[in-house]
């Protein structure tokens, strides 16, 4: 969105149609979320896939961010990630079973995870499990268990929001992940949804998947834009530039913000997704960075004038 405006030009949407199956995943399989370190899951379901190698281009992509190409299902998992920013996880839905649970972890509870490595957990450390044991490490990595083998035919897809700081800490002491760093800085919620149904586009596509009907949800986050007011002289005055109303409120455009004035301050929305902007401060830094800091007029303190004279 910032090459957007820079260039004053309107990023594509990503494309998230795909058919859905009369039968509804709602109807048998469940999600139960037992820890407030979970604020949104959600669940879908492909049946019938066919695992085989990926299309050039996902190979080509994850390979130029560093990722291995292993086959088209989980290579389209990562790919999502790098498309949305959000991370997914899949799990071959026959051996998991009809449930996923999140919850924290019992203490000394084992899980043998995807790099075959078997780890001991403590009770700071979120992880998924089907209801009976864990099988996988919320945000971090998944479980060998149910990970997705040649032979898979039916996939649930999980795209969910873990609190950033379990999944830090519990990352840093079990193993750093493309995901864990995604989780740690935080997540816009909308793309979560956004996520999932990407997943199934692209397995519609490429992995010849049939999508089930509806989603398994569990939300309790705030997805409505976030509402900031700014004055026009406090842009200008910590930018030490001379930009009229007419140039921020264009900057603003060009960044997605909806705005409207309110008397002499403006009020800016500013999307959930820009979870980097919270305050003033960080309206002015993108004001900066869009308007250009070559563009801003040098100026010379009176106290630096006054340095020279002594």
């Amino acid at each position: 969105m910032k090459f957007g405006a820079l260039y004053d030009k309107k990023v594509k949407d990503i494309d998230i149609s795909h058919k859905e199956e009369k039968e509804n995943i709602n109807d048998k399989f469940k999600i139960d979320i037992k820890t407030e370190n979970c604020k949104l899951f959600l669940a879908k379901k492909a049946i019938s896939v066919e695992i085989k190698e990926s299309p050039d281009f996902i190979k080509n992509r994850l390979i130029a961010e560093g990722i291995r190409p292993i086959n088209n299902v989980v290579d389209i998992s990562n790919y999502v990630m790098l498309e949305t920013g959000q991370p997914l996880h899949f799990y071959d839905a026959d051996r998991l079973g009809e449930k996923l649970e999140v919850r924290m972890a019992e203490k000394d509870e084992k899980l043998t995870t995807l790099d075959e490595i078997e780890r001991t957990l403590s009770e700071n450390d979120i992880v998924i499990s089907n209801g009976k044991k864990a099988i996988g490490l919320a945000g971090v990595m998944g479980g060998l268990e149910t990970e997705i083998e040649d032979n898979t035919k039916n996939v649930i897809i999980e795209s969910a929001i873990f609190d950033g700081v379990k999944v830090r800490l519990t990352s840093k002491k079990i193993i750093r992940s493309e995901a864990s760093n995604r989780f740690e800085k935080g997540l816009d919620p909308n793309r979560t949804y956004i996520a999932i149904e990407r997943a199934c586009t692209l397995l519609e596509k490429y992995a010849n998947a049939k999508i089930l009907k509806g989603t398994a949800i569990y939300d309790k986050t705030e997805k409505d834009n976030k509402e900031i007011e700014i004055s026009l002289e406090k842009i200008k005055r910590i930018l030490g530039s001379s930009l009229s109303m007419k140039e921020v409120e264009d900057i603003f455009r060009r960044l997605g913000f909806s705005i409207s004035k309110k008397g002499e301050n403006i009020s800016v929305s500013v999307p959930r997704r820009r979870i980097d902007i919270d305050i003033e401060e960080d309206l002015i830094e993108e004001v900066g960075r869009i308007y250009g800091v070559n563009n801003i007029e040098r100026k010379t303190s009176k106290s630096a004038n006054n340095s020279r004279k002594l």
